[in-house]
């Protein structure tokens, strides 16, 4: 349904961005545009005004959907301030809450075109440290291969259930864990943001079997575990990286939750 909606208000090829925090519309709009042949650009929910703006206008954004704020945005003023100041040309600007009305009344039917699984896919900008961010364009066989390899060499299976804090915007998000888990059919427990005292919780009541920190974010809940244990029986797997892990973390880790810690490298 939402890839047709998209087909009535874009066309295929299109580059749509989509500028939120994590949430389900975010992956529902993230299948719509991969079923209905567009490009998704990933956008940091952080940026300003002036750095939205740079991406829309050098992605050739067509469309933004975005959230309704983040940590205190009200991301639509920010959206509009962008269009007026980078001169971006957009057909369409929705607000992920709003994502039901907008596949209501934009679905007419419209055929799915045939997608190439080498047509591009996904934007995804660098962090622009040295200089503007640059966009990295991707297509549907290498996002679909490499998330099922990231999983398959973690061990996931079927049975793994995953809670997924990395942030939508990055591929850790839309293609490690949002792909990844579909190829292997796994369960995806997806929180809105990373608090470690709600993600304890969640590893419990969920039976999660698997899940992602980097070391900051694995320091915070050994603190939140020694405040107020939980059952954690559940957990075998924990992947950390982003920036070197101090050994000292990855031994507390794997005595105080009983797991095996999987440190990852990688450079783009």
């Amino acid at each position: 349904c939402c890839a047709r909606a998209l087909l009535n208000v874009f066309k295929p090829g299109d580059h749509i961005a989509v500028w939120a925090g994590n949430n389900p519309e975010w992956v529902i709009v993230q299948y719509g545009l991969a079923l209905a042949g567009m490009v998704l650009v990933t956008v940091n929910p952080a940026y300003r005004a002036h750095e939205l703006g740079y991406v829309l206008r050098q992605s050739r954004a067509r469309g933004v959907f975005h959230g309704r704020g983040y940590r205190g945005l009200d991301m639509r003023a920010l959206v509009d301030e962008a269009v007026r100041d980078e001169g971006s040309q957009l057909a369409a600007v929705v607000c992920l809450d709003e994502l039901h009305a907008f596949v209501a009344s934009n679905d007419k039917g419209a055929a799915l075109p045939t997608v190439n699984p080498r047509q591009p896919c996904m934007i995804q900008y660098t962090s622009g440290t040295t200089g503007q961010p640059k966009g990295a364009l991707l297509n549907h066989y290498s996002v679909t291969n490499n998330s099922r390899i990231m999983a398959l060499v973690k061990a996931l299976d079927g049975s793994t259930i995953n809670l997924a804090v990395a942030p939508l915007f990055h591929t850790a998000g839309c293609v490690g864990n949002v792909l990844g888990m579909a190829q292997i059919g796994a369960t995806l427990v997806q929180p809105a943001a990373f608090d470690a005292e709600s993600m304890l919780d969640l590893i419990e009541q969920e039976r999660v079997t698997y899940t992602f920190g980097v070391p900051t974010m694995l320091i915070a809940l050994l603190a939140a575990q020694a405040r107020k244990p939980r059952n954690l029986a559940t957990l075998k797997t924990v992947f950390s990286g982003a920036t070197i892990v101090p050994m000292e973390v990855v031994r507390q880790v794997e005595e105080q939750f009983g797991v095996t810690l999987i440190i990852g490298y990688g450079q783009t």
